[in-house]
């Protein structure tokens, strides 16, 4: 069952706040994967102690992840 949906028009305002929130949600999303990227490789590699602490911030981190594929997508 396919429906045609047609996009609403938004103003030139409104396309660059767009435009911004989206810039801004990546933007993020990509930070937070690098710091906690960097966490982890620094306790598992240089400091040789990867705890439960850790564990748990690999859980938020693909749980984030996959949430903000899902959100990039448009899956609702």
């Amino acid at each position: 069952m396919t429906t045609s949906e047609t996009e609403p028009s938004l103003s030139a305002d409104e396309q660059y706040q767009q435009s911004l929130t989206y810039g801004l949600i990546i933007s993020t999303g990509l930070l937070s994967i690098m710091i906690c990227s960097l966490r982890l490789y620094a306790r598992a590699f240089i400091l040789k102690r990867f705890g439960m602490d850790d564990i748990a911030v690999c859980i938020s981190l693909a749980l984030d992840s996959s949430g903000f594929t899902m959100s990039a997508k448009g899956v609702k």
